[in-house]
């Protein structure tokens, strides 16, 4: 109570989750899972379109506009679209949230195999030089790989748009 007014300034929405310390930070954990998984799905969806030759833009737009969507995809598919990989969300914070979700799950005893194969695409990031990027630079790490660039495409079949048939 004697912080609320402070927490209200901070955002829209104030929850109250437990009476313990640490309960929120449990809360926050899930959310960091999801995204994480969310935004390396999102990131290999792009890129596995882009590879099978459909052009990135669009696949864009269907997908916002459908049940594949997610505020992952949402918002970091226009980043790599645009190569804008300025740290807003940087890749080392998830390789350090997903650990702790890796952690904290084997230290109760649940498999979570999605966190772990997302986390090794953040850490593959961090490797390659990319941890201070934006968290859509994993992408680079995909784009390594499979030998496709996603901006690339994306500007070449928006070139390809504007001459016209």
């Amino acid at each position: 109570a004697t912080v609320e007014k402070a927490f209200e300034a901070m955002g829209r929405r104030v929850y109250r989750i437990g009476e313990a310390a640490g309960a929120a930070s449990q809360v926050k954990m899930i959310n960091q899972l999801l995204v994480g998984v969310n935004s390396i799905a999102a990131i290999e969806a792009i890129t596995l379109a882009t590879k099978a030759g459909a052009d990135p833009n669009v696949v864009y737009d269907v997908i916002t506009h459908g049940g594949g969507n997610s505020v992952s995809f949402k918002t970091r598919i226009p980043f790599i679209l645009e190569e804008d990989f300025d740290p807003r969300g940087i890749v080392e914070i998830f390789t350090k949230d997903l650990s702790i979700v890796a952690e904290a799950a084997a230290a109760l005893g649940v498999d979570v195999p999605l966190t772990q194969a997302a986390l090794a695409q953040f850490e593959a990031a961090v490797a390659a030089g990319w941890g201070k990027l934006d968290d859509s630079a994993v992408v680079k790490v995909y784009e390594a790989r499979s030998g496709v660039n996603v901006a690339a495409a994306a500007r070449a079949a928006g070139d390809d748009a504007a001459d016209g048939p």
